[in-house]
C-alpha cells in the first residue's frame, strides 16, 4: 500500500490558496506505528506554512510538531484577518511540544520579525475551564517604520492583489463573502463579554526601537489578562510604571461592537522612562496619577480598533531641569488630551508663573 497523499487548490476572497497532507504508508499506520510521519504544507497568496510531525496511530497524538511560517508581507493577509497592527514579513521557526495531556508548549527560535531576530516561548494549558497562556517573546528590535498605523492604500485592504483571470468555460462561482466572514464577527464569538476567552501573562522585551525621532532601549512590557464577568483585568508595567484596569469587548443588539480599554496608574517616578526616551541625566519627574481609555465601535473587533479615539489625562505631574545653580520646575495640575478630538486642555506652573493651554 502507497504513501498518503491528500491536496486542495482554491480561490477564496480573491486570493489563490493550496494545501497537501502527506504522511506514511496505510500498512505502517495499521500495523501500529510509533512515529508515523504526517507533514502538511499549505499556501495562501505568497504565505506558506509546513507543520511536521510523527503520530502514533495507537491514539494519533503527536508529541512534537515542527512549525515553519513564512510571510512575506502580512498585508497581504488583510483580506482575510482585517487590518492588522503591523506591516511587515514574517519568518518563524519552532516546535510545538505536548508535556501530558493538557499542557502544550512553543519554542521558538532562528526566526525573524522583519529584519530582527525574534525568540519566544509560549505555554498553553487547557486544564482549567479558561485555557491559560503564558510566555515571553524577545525582540533584538523593532523598527518603528513597520507599524500599520494607517491601512494601505488600494482597493483592498491589502494592497494592489489581481485577481486572477476567468474564463468562459469555468463554472460560475457564488459570491465570495467578505472578510469578516459576512456576519461581521472575525475574531468575535456572539454573546461573548470579554475580548478573548483565555486568561494568561506575557513578557516583551525589545532591545531597540528604531526610526523615532529619540530611540528608545532595553524595553520590557509585562502584560496580565484577568478574566471577570465584566471583561478582562489587564496591568501593564513598562519603566516601573505599573497600570492596571479593564479591556472588554461587547456586541450590541443591532450587532456592532463596543471596545473599551481602560488603565490608570499612580505615584510613579518618570526617571527610567525618562532615561530610555532621551538619556538626559539632568531631568527627573514623576506623577500623582495617570489614565487613559481607548474606545471605538465596529462592524468587527478589528474595525473597532482601527476607528478607535484615545484619551489621556495627567494629574499632579512635575518635570524637572536640574540647571546647577538653579532647577527649573514645570507642574501640571491637570491635564487632558483627546486624540480622537485633537483637543488639549492642561493647568500648571513653570517656575513660579502659572500657565493654561486649551
Amino acid at each position: 500500500v502507497g504513501e498518503v497523499a491528500l491536496s486542495v487548490r482554491g480561490l477564496a476572497l480573491g486570493t489563490e490558496f493550496d494545501g497537501s497532507l502527506s504522511g506514511g504508508t496505510l500498512k505502517d499506520l495499521l500495523d501500529g506505528a510509533s512515529d508515523w510521519p504526517l507533514v502538511f504544507e499549505g499556501k495562501v497568496g505568497t504565505s506558506t506554512l509546513k507543520l511536521e510531525s510523527g503520530i502514533a496511530s495507537a491514539d494519533f497524538s503527536a508529541p512534537t510538531i515542527k512549525v515553519a511560517l513564512d510571510i512575506p508581507d502580512s498585508r497581504e493577509l488583510e483580506r482575510f484577518a482585517g487590518p492588522l497592527p503591523v506591516a511587515t514579513s514574517v519568518r518563524l521557526r519552532g516546535e510545538v511540544q505536548r508535556d501530558g495531556k493538557h499542557l502544550f508548549r512553543l519554542l521558538v527560535a532562528d526566526s525573524k520579525l522583519g529584519e530582527s531576530p525574534l525568540g519566544a516561548t509560549v505555554e498553553l494549558d487547557i486544564s482549567e475551564d479558561l485555557p491559560r497562556i503564558t510566555g515571553n517573546i524577545d525582540l533584538d528590535f523593532l523598527d518603528a517604520d513597520m507599524l500599520a498605523l494607517e491601512p494601505p492604500k488600494g482597493d483592498s485592504a491589502a494592497g494592489e492583489h489581481p485577481e486572477p483571470a476567468t474564463t468562459e468555460t469555468e463554472t460560475e462561482q457564488p459570491e465570495a463573502a467578505p472578510a469578516d466572514g459576512g456576519d461581521g464577527q472575525n475574531f468575535v464569538i456572539a454573546e461573548r463579554d470579554s475580548l478573548l476567552p483565555v486568561t494568561g501573562k506575557f513578557e516583551l522585551k525589545i532591545g531597540e526601537i528604531r526610526n523615532l525621532k529619540a530611540g528608545l532601549r532595553d524595553l520590557s512590557l509585562d502584560l496580565a489578562v484577568e478574566q471577570n464577568t465584566g471583561g478582562a483585568d489587564v496591568s501593564v508595567e513598562f519603566a516601573e510604571i505599573s497600570m492596571s484596569g479593564q479591556l472588554s469587548l461587547t456586541r450590541d443588539g443591532e450587532g456592532e461592537v463596543a471596545l473599551e480599554l481602560g488603565l490608570e496608574g499612580k505615584d510613579a517616578d518618570l526617571d527610567q522612562l525618562i532615561d530610555l526616551y532621551s538619556g538626559h541625566d539632568k531631568l527627573s519627574g514623576s506623577f500623582e496619577r495617570v489614565h487613559f481609555t481607548i474606545g471605538g465601535r465596529g462592524r468587527t473587533d478589528l474595525d473597532a480598533w482601527a476607528k478607535r479615539e484615545v484619551q489621556i489625562g495627567v494629574d499632579n505631574a512635575k518635570m524637572t531641569f536640574h540647571g546647577g545653580e538653579k532647577d527649573w520646575v514645570f507642574s501640571v495640575e491637570k491635564a487632558s488630551l483627546d486624540r480622537g478630538r485633537s483637543t488639549l486642555v492642561a493647568n500648571g506652573v513653570l517656575g513660579e508663573a502659572p500657565w493654561a493651554a486649551n
